[in-house]
């Protein structure tokens, strides 16, 4: 065969066989996209039933859960701790802010200002339950409610509140320099800057927090009169929180900060102390108030006196006017031979009040009625009246002088 003939022969079966590959390719092409496509189909029906189960799934905290603002949630892996979420407007754990080497484990979540104020709650995705879950603990505080009330709440949570909160504080077993028991009413506000040191380090944090305070304001109150801490409260509200910041705990030694130590123990930040009340046991309160109770008794019966002395002036004064009165009118219009009778009728009549009708004419010179005059002070006067005439010599009226 001629060289031509198998050059001609070679490329025919080059192009059968270039047809055959390329017919082949494509099919495989077309083939293997269609998979592509089925499988892209598959993914998006699988997210859209991932969105469509992730709210049930979140209400239940399987695979999904939510975040409210101001709040952190606890992811477990089996029985331990894996890692925290949490949202907060400006805020975020410090291991999502920057580098946290050197740092112990807790202190990768202490919460800190983030330059992203981005909300970071919402839906979230945790992990593969059961091998991830949701962190329940039983949480106890005792609030002081907005309406100045005291609110103990006692519940589980799944959640942990980073939001501001008023704790109702009461220190008692305190003395003063008298040695009176004395008894502050504190509203404490703050928040907690790190969730997994009151949860982890000290679940009983409020308590630690309580004693802390307790050991200061017992201090605090030792060198101090109990009525010049009650008499200024917001003085010495001031003066308790500064010393809670600024106070040695040894003599001579170096000044410490208790609600710093409170904050690097339990992660609890207290961001403002007020005094709502000082008090101290009822004797000792009574004891405290008898002189002044002495003095304003005292006064009140003094008082009592004068007012009792000043209205016998005034009914004296009265009655002294009132005798005068029916004197003059007696012995301007009464005749001895009246008055004689009358004098009669009155030494026979009761002591006591007595009716004017009942003594003939004296309500013609007195112009009365009915009115009930003391039988023996008219006989005191009727006689007065005749014995003035006699003594006088002055006539009856009626008669002249001989």
């Amino acid at each position: 065969m001629s060289k031509f003939l198998l050059l001609a022969l070679g490329l025919a079966v080059a192009v059968v066989v270039a047809i055959a590959l390329s017919r082949w390719l494509l099919d495989g092409i077309a083939q293997h996209l269609g998979v592509a496509v089925a499988a892209m189909a598959g993914a998006v029906g699988l997210w859209g039933i991932g969105l469509a189960a992730r709210v049930p799934l979140a209400k239940q905290n399987r695979f999904f859960t939510t975040i409210q603002e101001g709040t952190a949630r606890i992811i477990l892996k089996g029985d331990s701790f894996d890692r925290a979420v949490m949202a907060a407007q400006g805020r975020d754990f410090r291991r999502n802010v920057g580098p946290v080497s050197g740092l112990d484990r807790w202190a990768a979540y202490d919460v800190v200002d983030s330059p992203n104020p981005k909300f970071r709650g919402g839906f979230s995705f945790y992990g593969l339950y059961p091998f991830r879950d949701i962190l329940k603990y039983n949480w106890e505080v005792v609030l002081y409610n907005e309406e100045g009330k005291k609110e103990v709440v006692r519940e589980k949570r799944l959640f942990v509140d980073l939001k501001e909160m008023i704790l109702w504080v009461e220190l008692d077993g305190n003395e003063d320099v008298d040695l009176r028991k004395v008894r502050y009413l504190l509203a404490v506000r703050g928040r907690f800057v790190n969730p997994l040191k009151m949860l982890y380090e000290k679940p009983e944090w409020l308590a630690f927090l309580l004693s802390e305070l307790a050991t200061d304001a017992r201090k605090f109150t030792s060198d101090k009169k109990f009525e010049v801490l009650a008499r200024n409260k917001n003085q010495t509200g001031a003066e308790l929180g500064l010393y809670f910041k600024e106070q040695p705990r040894e003599p001579g030694g170096p000044k410490f900060n208790t609600l710093k130590h409170i904050e690097e123990e339990c992660g609890f930040r207290l961001l403002e102390v007020n005094i709502i009340d000082v008090t101290a046991s009822q004797a000792d309160i009574d004891a405290l108030q008898a002189p002044e109770k002495a003095r304003l008794a005292g006064e009140a019966t003094k008082a009592t006196a004068q007012a009792e002395s000043d209205a016998m002036e005034i009914r004296a004064a009265a009655e002294a006017k009132r005798i005068a009165t029916i004197t003059q009118a007696l012995r301007d219009g009464g005749e001895d031979a009246r008055l004689q009778r009358m004098l009669e009728v009155l030494e026979r009549a009761p002591g006591g009040p007595v009716s004017m009708q009942f003594i003939p004419g004296l309500s013609q010179i007195l112009g009365g009625n009915n009115t009930a005059v003391d039988a023996k002070t008219i006989e005191k006067i009727v006689r007065q009246v005749l014995a003035e005439r006699q003594g006088q010599g002055r006539p009856r009226q009626g008669q002249r002088r001989k």
